[in-house]
């Protein structure tokens, strides 16, 4: 059988009143018409819902900005993981998707550094 086949009609009625029954409840349209139906309610979202989102800054500001913080408590440093631990507690980060350019961003800023020291 096809799935949208239509079934064939097993059972029909054969009496013209019955079939002519519900249509006699409907023939005053009018007085159905003439009753007020109650308006629904529509949620309202807030302003509140749409500013949730915290703005997520630029990868070398929050690099920058998470080594510093992380410098105020010596003693666990600024690892990578403990970067991109901060970075995910501070911003709710998805880190495996931000990892390669965290990356990046240290690896290109370390090669600048020591290219200015070096030329000193």
């Amino acid at each position: 059988r096809a799935a949208g086949a239509a079934k064939p009609i097993k059972y029909a009625y054969s009496s013209e009143s019955e079939e002519s029954e519900p249509e006699s409840e409907f023939d005053d349209e009018e007085s159905a018409e003439d009753i007020p139906l109650k308006k629904r309610k529509v949620a309202k979202q807030s302003a509140k819902t749409e500013a949730k989102k915290p703005e997520i800054p630029p990868v070398g500001t929050m690099v920058t900005t998470a080594i510093n913080r992380l410098r105020d408590n010596p003693r666990k440093g600024s690892s990578l993981s403990a970067i991109k631990g901060f970075m995910a507690e501070e911003w709710g980060l998805y880190i495996p998707d931000y990892a390669p350019k965290i990356k990046k961003f240290i690896f290109e800023s370390s090669r600048k550094w020591r290219n200015q020291t070096n030329q000193g």
